[in-house]
């Protein structure tokens, strides 16, 4: 259903216009040099596929939504064994509510296929068959440069300790609430803009970031603690629990004026490579529960309250950007959008 949605959405997203825009004009585009050459090459070979099919734009995003969709599923299959557990997963995944999600990936398509190769490669460097991790991570960053900040997660080779993690979320809403971590980052974005490259123009424009608590962040390691805990740390697969570690605290750290601060936009980026084993870290607390509860009402109740609660902050999420100007002017803004329409014009 959400492949379906995706793949034949007319003006849903706010990137929509453009990659329409783009596959319309590709001769010209693809000759220009100053455009081109941010351009992944797996982008121009499908665009150029297409064309000589004569395919209208519209199978473009059908192209990239069966290919996100596809690799989320082979990689949460491969780590929950099982198509109902995989069903709690893509629930989860349809209804979260900030970056990295379904409504999310819409938005950024070619990255959104990175992030969900680079998950699926993730399964196959737990099991070391190195070739085809190497091989579908190598995919990854075909489909967006990006992927690249993915080969943190498989350097570290041990558990991140729990104490540690506890400690530096405690720490992470001090410097939230006290505004701390925002006035650090701003004066040195100029470095973290030599950095990041392709992204420096987000340090002219961090001075609009501002200090404020993000209550999606504070739910979201309520959750991170929870699922640990009665998971126990050491029944979790090393990539999953360092994964979902590194998720909290990237959207801990950086979640301060993620509505005003690019820069800040710009690590949330980075941040959902990780956002798929946040969500199966969720996903296995409730498995578990499920399975262990007796009384089936409150295993209904109790997994229930989780997903209203992610739609409750994706519909907050809607809110927020129907009453915010600048939101309103993109075109095709999936946040807020009412007027979701349909295309089946593929030739």
């Amino acid at each position: 259903f959400i492949w379906f949605i995706g793949a034949f959405r007319k003006d849903i997203g706010t990137d929509y216009s453009t990659y329409e825009f783009m596959y319309n004009i590709w001769p010209m585009y693809v000759h220009n040099s100053v455009f081109a050459e941010n351009i992944e090459p797996t982008f121009s070979f499908i665009v150029a596929a297409l064309h000589e099919f004569d395919f209208h734009s519209q199978m473009l995003f059908l192209v990239y939504e069966t290919i996100i969709i596809s690799f989320l599923h082979l990689g949460s299959k491969r780590y929950l064994q099982h198509s109902g557990y995989v069903l709690i997963f893509f629930l989860l995944y349809a209804a979260f509510p900030t970056n990295g999600g379904y409504w999310w990936d819409l938005n950024v398509m070619r990255q959104a296929a990175a992030i969900s190769i680079a998950f699926y490669s993730s399964s196959f460097f737990e099991a070391k068959k190195y070739l085809c991790f190497a091989f579908l991570f190598a995919l990854a960053c075909a489909f967006h440069y990006s992927a690249i900040v993915f080969l943190a997660l498989l350097v570290i080779q041990k558990k991140i300790p729990m104490k540690l993690v506890s400690v530096l979320l405690i720490l992470g809403f001090i410097f939230n609430a006290t505004g701390i971590n925002a006035r650090l980052v701003m004066e040195c974005a100029s470095v973290v803009s030599g950095i990041v490259g392709m992204y420096e123009y987000a340090s002219l424009i961090a001075i609009g970031g501002t200090a404020s608590f993000s209550i999606t962040a504070f739910y979201f390691s309520l959750l991170y603690l929870v699922a640990v805990n009665y998971l126990k740390q050491n029944n979790i697969s090393l990539i999953i629990m360092n994964g979902a570690s590194i998720y909290i605290l990237l959207r801990v750290y950086m979640s301060f004026g993620v509505e005003g601060s690019v820069l800040a936009t710009v690590v949330h980026r980075f941040e959902a490579y990780f956002m798929p084993f946040f969500l199966l870290l969720i996903a296995m607390a409730m498995i578990r529960f499920i399975k262990e509860c007796k009384v089936r009402w409150q295993a209904i109740l109790v997994t229930s309250m989780v997903f209203i609660s992610f739609i409750i902050m994706a519909l907050n999420t809607v809110y927020v950007q129907q009453n915010d100007f600048m939101a309103k002017m993109a075109e095709g803004a999936s946040g807020g959008n009412v007027e979701y329409r349909i295309s089946f014009d593929l030739l």
